[in-house]
């Protein structure tokens, strides 16, 4: 959704902000947007929500229209300054690494709150406390044009794997407070998967018992481990066939002779081996650099740390902020998928920034690894800001290796796109 900033009159009087001038700064300290306000005057105790784009304006609800884009929704870090019709500084954030310097008439003191976490929104207390320091602010649940819930308290959820390469741990949703951090009091699924050659045994932690998927709240911080062991192939060996020849008694006549049999060989015992699932994607949640392709084009894609599904990092495609411009910008991944595959499924999630009614494209394409020939492709456009998870069936490649490759376009035209993407996977069985 749009970004948007709340504006509250904690005075015993009206305020008359016309020609008063928001200031909008990205994570590169420099100057995105400014938007002066119209006619307005804001009454004690009242509330009034700016909101990024187009819409009908309201006493208690303005808009920026064209060209005033706020970049802080795909960003770790940025700031905001308020000035009065005169350019005398009335209030001031920042958060993240942001360096922004506080407009003359205000101040900020103290260290910045950290980058956003995935649907919070960055506000005072309660009571609008209002002392220029970065510990006024707090991350907190969205009340546009209400009261501020306050700070929120997170705990940390930290899963293990034994051993090592022994299977991985899904968890849904995903962290809703920091990265790896739940709010208090929400409740999350496990889900172990094993890998090939290994069967999972239990849970060890803050859950117990051997279901793969079990549900955990978090009250508390929590560690949870999954244990995984071994298997074996099974062999299955064939019966040989045996036989019993009885020689004929005739009373009066001689013996028959016995037919001349050819010992049969006994069959070779035969190997059945147990189908597995193996997840074939290196560095699926870009947590490290290694693996992942990204070719140089007119604005290449790249790691960040703004907004990761799991994990600290997630890989963003497109143009975050700034100027537009035709481009291309894609990640990619070469893969083999053997050709015993009898599945073949990949996942994705990724979450798009951008703004109806821009025509700017997201696409998945499957390319020959050999020479990039295109062997499948999809187009879309997405423009709900919120994750979305795709998947796709690649059985009919088995036995191929192949790139799976992630990309956006840019028209050059209207707003610009970005989206994130992260734990991509590639379950196959075999």
């Amino acid at each position: 959704m749009p970004d948007w900033v709340e504006f509250y009159n904690p005075q015993g009087h009206a305020e008359d902000m016309t020609g008063w001038q928001l200031w909008v700064y990205d994570a590169y300290n420099e100057l995105a947007a400014a938007y002066a306000f119209p006619m307005l005057t804001l009454q004690s105790g009242a509330y009034v929500v700016l909101h990024e784009g187009y819409g009908l304006d309201t006493p208690t609800d303005l808009h920026t229209g064209s060209g005033n884009t706020f970049p802080w929704g795909n960003q770790d870090s940025g700031a905001a300054g308020l000035t009065d019709e005169l350019g005398v500084g009335i209030d001031f954030v920042r958060w993240g690494t942001s360096a922004v310097a506080a407009p003359g008439g205000t101040g900020w003191g103290g260290e910045n709150p950290a980058g956003p976490p995935v649907g919070l929104t960055l506000g005072r207390d309660e009571w609008s406390t209002d002392t220029d320091q970065g510990s006024d602010w707090s991350w907190q649940l969205e009340t546009p044009g209400g009261r501020n819930s306050g700070a929120l308290e997170c705990v940390a959820l930290t899963l293990g794997v034994e051993p090592a390469g022994g299977g991985v741990v899904g968890v849904t949703p995903e962290a809703n407070c920091a990265p790896g951090q739940y709010l208090l009091g929400t409740q999350v699924t496990l889900t172990a998967y094993s890998a090939l050659g290994y069967t999972f045994s239990n849970w060890s932690g803050a859950v117990i018992g051997s279901n793969p998927v079990v549900s955990l709240t978090m009250n508390m911080t929590q560690s949870v481990t999954a244990h995984f062991f071994a298997v074996a192939a099974t062999v299955t060996p064939t019966p040989a066939t045996r036989r019993l020849w009885l020689p004929v008694l005739l009373r009066g006549y001689p013996p028959a002779l016995a037919p001349t049999h050819t010992p049969t060989a006994s069959a070779t015992p035969s190997v059945t081996p147990t189908r597995r699932w193996s997840q074939l994607i290196v560095n699926p949640s870009f947590e490290t650099d290694e693996a992942w392709q990204i070719p140089q084009t007119e604005y290449p894609a790249g790691y960040s740390y703004s907004r990761p599904h799991t994990g600290v990092r997630s890989m963003r495609l497109g143009i975050p902020a700034g100027g537009n411009l035709y481009s291309y910008s894609s990640a990619q991944q070469a893969v083999e998928i053997p050709a015993s595959a009898t599945e073949a499924t990949l996942t994705f999630y990724y979450w798009p920034v951008t703004a109806w009614p821009d025509m700017d494209r997201i696409y998945f394409c499957v390319l020959r690894a050999s020479d990039d020939v295109a062997l499948q492709t999809t187009v879309w456009t997405d423009y709900e800001q919120a994750w979305h998870q795709r998947s796709f069936d690649l059985r009919a490649y088995a036995g191929q290796r192949i790139k799976v490759h992630f990309g956006v376009k840019n028209d050059g035209e209207d707003w610009i796109t970005s989206v994130y993407l992260d734990d991509v996977e590639l379950w196959v069985r075999w």
